[in-house]
C-alpha cells in the first residue's frame, strides 16, 4: 500500500495496518485464516488479477458468504441478464456504477460482464463521482455490517482512490483526558443521509443534528475477535453526541474526527482488487474523479451485531495501552 500520513510522524500501528493478498490459490481456501488476516490487519486486498474477468456476481457472494451472514446493501436489486433484462432472481451484491452511456465495446469478450449495468441508460448506484466523506458502513442501524466488500471491475485512470483510517489505533493514541471523556458517552448517527451527503428518500431534511434519526451507539465500542477498543465515529455530518449541548458535542467530534484521520492508508484501484475490511475499526473515505470516467464496483457486506461497549475489566486497563 501507499501510504498517506497527514502529520509529520507515521505511528507504528500504521505498519501493521492493511495487507495485500496477490492471487489465492486454487481448490480450497483456508477461510478462517483468511477471516483472520481481515481481524487482524483490518484491511486486506484480495488482488484477482487477470482471473478477474471470468468472476460472476454470484462468485463474489459465494467468496464474502464465507465471512458470515450477508445482507442486502442499500441499492441491491435484480440481478440483470448480459442483455439488461431482468432474471428476477435477487442477490445480496450492490453494483455502485458512476456513469450513465453505453460500457460494452462489441467484440470486446473481457467487457461483455459489464453490459448486466447498462439498464434503461442510468447510473446503478446512488454515491455519483463526487467525493465520499469518510464514514463507517451503515452506521445509522442499530447493527451495522460487520465486515464489507468491495470489488473494482472498472475504475477511472489514478482518481478515485479510497483512504482508510484505523479506530483502534485512533483510540489508542488519544490523549488520556480525551480518553476519559469519551468512555461513556454514546453518539446518534444520522440515518437520513448518505455518505455523498444526498438526503435519503422518504426523509426531510433536518439542521439540528439533535432532531434527526438513526441509531445511538457507544463513542468507544469493543471489538471482541481481537479484545480491542475501537472509536466508533461513523460519519461527521449531522452527528450528535448524547447528553451534550450543541456546541460541545461540535466541539468535541471535530477534536475526535481530526485525531482519527491524521493517519490514514490510500489505495489506488486496480481491476480485479478486491477489499475487505472490518466495518467495525476501519473508516474510509473516496475520493472524487471525472464525470466522464466510468467507476464500477461490488459490493457485498457481512450481516453485523449489536455495537457493545467496552467491557468494564477492560476498562481498567486503559492507562496501559500501547499505540
Amino acid at each position: 500500500y501507499q501510504r498517506r500520513v497527514r502529520g509529520n510522524h507515521s505511528s507504528p500501528a500504521m505498519k501493521t495496518l492493511g495487507l495485500l493478498v496477490a492471487g489465492l490459490p486454487a481448490g480450497r481456501l483456508p477461510w478462517r485464516k483468511l477471516e483472520r488476516m481481515v481481524l487482524e490487519h483490518g484491511l486486506v486486498c484480495f488482488s484477482w488479477g487477470d482471473q478477474h474477468h471470468a468472476l460472476t456476481e454470484q462468485n463474489q457472494v459465494d467468496f464474502s458468504r464465507h465471512f458470515g451472514e450477508l445482507e442486502m446493501t442499500p441499492g441491491s436489486s435484480h440481478v440483470l441478464e448480459r442483455n439488461g433484462a431482468i432474471t428476477g432472481a435477487q442477490l445480496p451484491i450492490t453494483a455502485l456504477r458512476n456513469s450513465s452511456g453505453r460500457v460494452i465495446r462489441e467484440g470486446s469478450d473481457q467487457d461483455k460482464w459489464m453490459d448486466y449495468l447498462h439498464y434503461v441508460g442510468h447510473p446503478v448506484g446512488g454515491h455519483g463521482f463526487g467525493e465520499l466523506i469518510w464514514h463507517s458502513d451503515m452506521c445509522y442501524l442499530e447493527s451495522p455490517a460487520k465486515f464489507s466488500f468491495l470489488l473494482a471491475r472498472a475504475v477511472p485512470p489514478a482518481q478515485g482512490c479510497t483512504y482508510f483510517a484505523d479506530m483502534v489505533r485512533a483510540f489508542k493514541e488519544l490523549p488520556p483526558d480525551l480518553r476519559d471523556r469519551v468512555a461513556h458517552l454514546s453518539i446518534k448517527h444520522d440515518a437520513s443521509h448518505n455518505s455523498a451527503g444526498t438526503l435519503r428518500k422518504g426523509f426531510t431534511e433536518q439542521k439540528d443534528p439533535r432532531k434527526v434519526p438513526g441509531a445511538v451507539h457507544p463513542v468507544v465500542r469493543w471489538v471482541p475477535e481481537i479484545q480491542e477498543p475501537a472509536l466508533f465515529l461513523g460519519r461527521r455530518p449531522h452527528a450528535h453526541v448524547i447528553g451534550l449541548d450543541l456546541d460541545e458535542s461540535e466541539e468535541l467530534l471535530d477534536r475526535l474526527w481530526e485525531h482519527s484521520t491524521s493517519q490514514a492508508i490510500q489505495h489506488q484501484w486496480s481491476v480485479g482488487d478486491m477489499l475487505c475490511w472490518d466495518n467495525r475499526r476501519m473508516i474510509h473515505y473516496r475520493e472524487a474523479f471525472s464525470k466522464h470516467d466510468t467507476r464500477l464496483m461490488w459490493r457485498t457486506q457481512t450481516r453485523g451485531e449489536q455495537v457493545r461497549a467496552v467491557p468494564s475489566q477492560h476498562q481498567a486497563n486503559w492507562s496501559d495501552l500501547q499505540p
